[in-house]
């Protein structure tokens, strides 16, 4: 309650620029009802052990990925009242910030595989509640950067658009939404649908499920590549059309069971692919969004023509790097040394 109190506190002054009054009154409401509810259960955690020096700031900026292994650095050393909590807190603050980058389905993997190990089953009982707490933890460290005067407006700029995402994320763990929704974000390619769904993922906590990923990891492809076979050709063709569309059906039925809303990003053009997302929802009992993007005939050409040479230079580039490698003076150089390669 003290760091909860010290949050509302710290703020104050951030209502009505980062921070939606109304918002903030929920927030306010849900935590003390949930106080008010849950004072056996959190002093049992203190019987059991649960509380312990951890890292204390543990987002996604405190990992670092290299080699296949997990390094977490920046603890905080210099306060141990920060870093002291439930183990609850310290799982829900990385899995919190999963969520704020439109992974939540990493968020819920890392959630289940530390029950697995720990044996915590207790857990998932607090992980809202200290969701949201770590998300308005880094709402509020981002709104104390705000009142820097050498801060140049486009960096404030983004630095409130971040902490008003928190701020929406912290909402959103508060038990708004009564049951699962399946929104569904359609339109025409380069009409903007996977920058929204992605956008609104984050800052609902919802699960993204994307057309264009599950197509290229179905053709044996990164996520990341990319590849246009022209309309309805390769990639495009209407059978490959409809793996996707049934893979992506499966992979969102597995998620209201879980209470857990998802956001489905495809084109959605064929009346029969709109027909099954709609029983999807009524046979999961979800709630069905559907969010219907719209750009001008220009705007759609311009984005296409831009997406086609980006391509052209990623692949320029790549060649190119490919004839310096195994054409120019590296390979020339390993060939004079008769065997006597160097690295």
């Amino acid at each position: 309650m003290a760091n909860w109190q010290e949050n509302f506190a710290q703020t104050a002054s951030f209502v009505g620029r980062t921070l939606d009054s109304e918002l903030q009154q929920s927030i306010h409401a849900y935590v003390d009802g949930f106080l008010a509810a849950n004072q056996s259960p959190l002093e049992r955690r203190v019987q059991q052990g649960r509380i312990r020096e951890g890292h204390g700031d543990l987002h996604a900026g405190s990992v670092c990925v290299t080699r296949r292994r997990l390094y977490l650095f920046d603890c905080i050393e210099f306060n141990e009242r920060f870093r002291c909590a439930d183990v609850a807190a310290e799982v829900a603050f990385l899995a919190m910030d999963l969520d704020h980058l439109g992974r939540a389905d990493l968020g819920q993997a890392f959630v289940d595989a530390y029950v697995r190990r720990s044996g915590d089953g207790e857990l998932l009982s607090l992980l809202q509640f200290y969701k949201c707490y770590r998300a308005v933890v880094r709402a509020k460290v981002l709104d104390f950067r705000l009142d820097d005067p050498r801060l140049e407006t486009p960096e404030a700029e983004r630095i409130a658009h971040e902490a008003r995402a928190y701020f929406d994320l912290a909402y959103a763990y508060t038990g708004q939404f009564a049951r699962p929704v399946l929104l569904v974000s359609m339109g025409l390619p380069s009409s903007g649908k996977t920058t929204l769904a992605h956008a609104l993922a984050g800052r609902l906590a919802r699960v993204h499920l994307s057309s264009d990923v599950v197509r290229k990891r179905l053709a044996g492809l990164r996520p990341i590549a990319h590849q246009f076979d022209g309309f309805e050709r390769g990639l495009y063709s209407r059978s490959m059309s409809r793996r996707v569309h049934a893979v992506l059906r499966r992979k969102a039925a597995r998620w209201p069971r879980r209470g857990q809303s998802i956001v489905l990003d495809a084109t959605y053009g064929q009346p029969a692919e709109r027909a099954a997302v709609r029983q999807l929802a009524r046979r999961r009992g979800a709630r069905l969004q559907v969010i219907l993007c719209r750009a001008d005939e220009s705007v759609l050409r311009a984005r296409l023509a831009a997406r086609a040479l980006d391509r052209g230079r990623r692949a320029c580039r790549s060649r190119c790097l490919q004839r310096r490698v195994y054409s120019g003076p590296a390979l020339t150089g390993i060939a004079r040394s008769r065997g006597r390669t160097r690295r």
